[in-house]
């Protein structure tokens, strides 16, 4: 909460990034006999107590700021598991949600950066009435969530799908459960800040406000990317 707004978009995205990349790497480098089974299953079992346990811890939060960064603790579960799959494919996939989870979290929290200085910690309830202020930043900050969340036409959608579909091949039913459980949970309460967003009643803002040229670029971008490639997933491929 007390981070700088300027760099909370890199301390939300890159350190959880790093680690897991790191972890793919590793994983891949090693032969298959220093790959015990024991430690994989202590993984799996750490990734979905982080899916589980991020997911209940945002359900009753009002800091905004606290609700994203315990929201991010299920994207980091899902991300582990991909990162441990003895996959051809499980790369590729890895890097799509690399790419949906930096764009939508960088592009939501520029999103909120451009907002007024209501309060020194922004309450869920602090964006309510936004879009009559700034319609532009409230379908942009809904464009994110709805990502983050996993719905259909948004590139979160297929980042979750398809780790999904290849656990269920290497460990069976638990983690696409687990995941889709999770995803239920992160649609109620992204909702709720959407809900407020669009409310009758306007922001607490005693003056208009207006978002800077550079910021407009960069969020225009971020929800570009969050649906091109909810429309396009291959898209990646092509380029990789």
């Amino acid at each position: 909460e007390s981070a700088p707004m300027n760099i909370l978009p890199f301390l939300s995205t890159i350190p959880k990034i790093s680690i897991i990349a790191f972890i793919f790497f590793f994983f891949n480098e090693l032969s298959s006999s220093f790959l015990n089974n024991k430690i994989l299953n202590i993984i799996v079992v750490v990734s979905l107590f982080s899916i589980l346990f991020g997911s209940i811890l945002s359900i009753k939060q009002n800091n905004l700021f606290r609700l994203l960064a315990y929201s991010g603790i299920p994207h980091a579960g899902i991300m582990l598991i991909c990162s441990i799959i003895p996959s051809s494919i499980s790369s590729s996939f890895l890097i799509l949600y690399f790419t949906f989870y930096i764009f939508s979290n960088i592009g939501l929290y520029i999103a909120l950066n451009s907002l007024p200085k209501i309060t020194d910690i922004f309450k869920v309830e602090d964006l309510k009435g936004l879009y009559k202020d700034s319609p532009f930043l409230a379908l942009s900050i809904t464009c994110f969530l709805l990502s983050l969340a996993g719905a259909p036409l948004f590139v979160g959608f297929w980042g979750k799908f398809n780790i999904a579909i290849i656990s269920y091949k290497t460990y069976g039913l638990l983690i696409p459960i687990t995941i889709l459980i999770s995803a239920g949970v992160s649609f109620y309460y992204y909702l709720r800040i959407i809900s407020n967003i669009f409310s009758s009643k306007s922001m607490d803002s005693k003056s208009a406000f207006t978002v800077s040229n550079i910021n407009k670029i960069l969020i225009s971008l971020c929800v570009f990317v969050a649906i091109f490639l909810g429309i396009n997933p291959n898209f990646l491929k092509i380029l990789m």
